[in-house]
């Protein structure tokens, strides 16, 4: 079952593709699971936004990816687990 914020960001996502909130009731949610992780490994060519390179007057920055196009980085749950596990 998800927790409440992860429940709020898959209401938000379904709205944004055009599901109407209204018909959404909180008890609804609680049918969905996650079925997949993904995990990414944040190095060199990455997509990122380098906060370093930002002016300072720019802040509350917001970027979506193409998961489609990170695909090169991407690592497996093992591979994650043993990096949390290193550091």
């Amino acid at each position: 079952m998800l927790l409440e914020y992860p429940k709020k960001v898959f209401k938000d996502k379904l709205m944004n593709i055009g599901v109407i909130a209204e018909f959404l009731t909180s008890d609804m949610l609680d049918f969905y699971s996650v079925s997949d992780v993904l995990a990414y490994e944040v190095k060199e060519g990455f997509p990122l936004l380098d906060v370093s390179s930002l002016p300072s007057a720019v802040f509350n920055v917001e970027y979506s990816l193409a998961l489609d196009e990170c695909n090169k980085w991407m690592i497996s749950m093992n591979q994650l687990f043993e990096e949390i596990e290193v550091q």
